[in-house]
């Protein structure tokens, strides 16, 4: 009876163990690591030919529209990436493409601002106490995406 009861709590306990540890690795790999914070990455949206028989056209227009939509970039100016704030708010500031669409993410808001003639945005965000991770996206007139994401820390503390 002591045997069976033994054995029956240490394979609960591997069981319960691995489930853990199982969710704890999958969630960890859902969410972005530091490292890979503040890199940009940009992506062309290309659209079909309109006849998609002619494939020697297609390939030529295709590689063109890359080369040509190649200088779509997104700068970030402030915050600094890795950066600790004393306040409860930041201001994203930075500048792309003219008259791009900026989209500013957190855990706690996504906030949707145009930049200006020159390119330049300003939006000031809240930030939650701990890391925040703020992913900026820019979508240029063309369609094109630059994506860039930082890690701020809000806190109170003082050093």
């Amino acid at each position: 009876m002591l045997k069976e009861l033994f054995i029956a709590l240490t394979l609960g306990a591997l069981l319960g163990f691995g489930l853990t540890g199982g969710y704890l690795a999958i969630k960890n790999n859902q969410q972005a690591s530091p490292s890979s914070l503040g890199t940009t990455t940009t992506v062309v949206i290309d659209t079909p030919p309109a006849d998609p028989a002619d494939t020697s056209a297609s390939s030529a227009t295709n590689q063109q529209s890359v080369e040509d939509t190649s200088n779509h970039q997104l700068t970030i100016d402030s915050p600094d990436h890795q950066s600790i704030s004393t306040s409860s708010k930041t201001t994203v500031k930075g500048s792309t493409t003219p008259n791009s669409i900026i989209i500013i993410s957190t855990i706690k808001q996504t906030i949707h601002v145009s930049s200006e003639a020159n390119g330049s945005f300003s939006q000031e965000i809240d930030l939650e106490n701990g890391a925040n991770i703020i992913q900026i996206d820019s979508i240029s007139p063309t369609d094109e995406i630059a994506t860039n994401q930082l890690l701020v820390t809000y806190s109170t503390a003082k050093f």
